[in-house]
């Protein structure tokens, strides 16, 4: 959880220490999951092209 920044940082770190699998459970009302994932596709996924 934060800003986009913080989490792709977070998952850097992961990734760095050698995980390489995450599974990823959006939290809240199921209503708000969906907007989540998109957020989460357009403002994180694209901070850590560098791993492509």
């Amino acid at each position: 959880m934060g800003r986009p920044q913080d989490v792709a940082e977070r998952l850097l770190e992961f990734h760095a220490a050698g995980v390489r699998h995450i599974i990823m459970d959006f939290v809240g009302p199921y209503e708000d999951r969906d907007r989540q994932f998109v957020r989460f596709a357009e403002e994180v996924l694209p901070l850590m092209q560098d791993l492509r």
